[in-house]
């Protein structure tokens, strides 16, 4: 008996241990990831999703494959592979949508796996429009301190055409989300990402405006915290005429 119950727990040691070392720097290790992809013109994320799913449903594993799903999206979808990058979305929604129940972050993940998704599916984009919003909000009730939920209002706005009244929601949204910190949660491995996307989307809002010294201001502020961001460093040049 005495050995079974220390097998036991030894195995659970292990288990826990492997779930340690899967999760450490999750966050970094899926975006570093992303950026090899293109140079290595391969999907780099697969083994990173191999090894979380072999976590199971434990719910911060859940959270971190379908975060590394919806960016194993982004090459395919890149290299004109619409129906592959399609496949890792809807992954990455039934995953999330499997759970019992979801936080603020599983809701702010859902509406940017959402809102990336009208970009496959151009003919379905109100009722992704739509779905992607409610998303938001959600994520936004249950932490009103969430960066990523206003910038998934704020960057879904700016996509949305005038037409149908977008852009309304943008300025004062993305604003929120920079005076808010990266996390504020005390969870292990709680996601930190979007702010770089905040600047981003930001500093494109105000150059379409014609606001040329916000949208300055904003990209020199970004760059100051993201100084190797590609998007920011391009918008950068764009702006000062380089």
């Amino acid at each position: 008996m005495k050995i079974t119950i220390t097998l036991l727990l030894l195995g659970g040691w292990l288990c826990s241990a492997a779930q340690k070392q899967s999760l450490t720097n999750i966050q970094e290790r899926i975006d570093q990831a992303l950026d090899a992809s293109f140079v290595k013109k391969s999907n780099e994320i697969i083994p990173i999703i191999t090894q979380l799913e072999a976590l199971k449903n434990e719910a911060t594993a859940v959270y971190w494959t379908a975060y590394a799903q919806y960016n194993a999206s982004i090459y395919p979808m890149k290299m004109q592979q619409k129906e592959s990058a399609i496949a890792y979305l809807e992954k990455a929604t039934k995953l999330l949508n499997d759970q019992a129940k979801l936080n603020s972050e599983d809701y702010a993940l859902l509406g940017a796996i959402t809102s990336l998704t009208i970009t496959l599916k151009p003919n379905e984009a109100i009722t992704l429009s739509s779905k992607a919003a409610n998303y938001y909000e959600k994520s936004k009730k249950l932490n009103d301190q969430n960066l990523r939920a206003y910038l998934g209002i704020g960057r879904s706005d700016y996509h949305k055409p005038k037409l149908y009244g977008g852009g309304k929601k943008v300025e004062a949204n993305l604003l929120k989300a920079l005076s808010l910190p990266n996390t504020n949660s005390k969870v292990p491995y709680a996601p930190t990402w979007g702010r770089d996307q905040v600047y981003q989307t930001l500093v494109r809002f105000y150059e379409r405006e014609g606001r040329l010294n916000e949208a300055k201001l904003y990209c020199a502020k970004g760059l100051k915290e993201f100084s190797d961001d590609y998007e920011l460093n391009s918008l950068s040049k764009k702006l000062n005429g380089q």
